[in-house]
């Protein structure tokens, strides 16, 4: 497969690697595990829509289940917790 590269400014050949990747949305600092494409030959990373579409996802669900984590602890510490 082949996609554009800024770097190099021409069609080329990339990998795609999976790794850890940490962010922070709404003051929520999250990890996920992403997914980046990397051009074969300069080693610089290549925007791929898919791949971007399919990091936000984790990272959103991430966020709600810290979210919802830390709403669940507060609840319970205030003695709320609804069953």
């Amino acid at each position: 497969m082949k996609r554009y590269c800024y770097y190099c400014d021409k069609e080329v050949g990339y990998q795609v690697i999976e790794k850890e990747i940490e962010l922070e949305i709404k003051g929520v600092k999250v990890t996920y595990p992403g997914k980046i494409a990397y051009c074969n030959e300069c080693g610089h990373e290549i925007d791929l829509p898919a791949l971007d579409d399919e990091n936000i996802k984790k990272a959103n669900l991430e966020y709600r289940k810290r979210l919802a984590a830390a709403l669940y602890a507060e609840r319970r510490y205030r003695g709320k917790v609804i069953k």
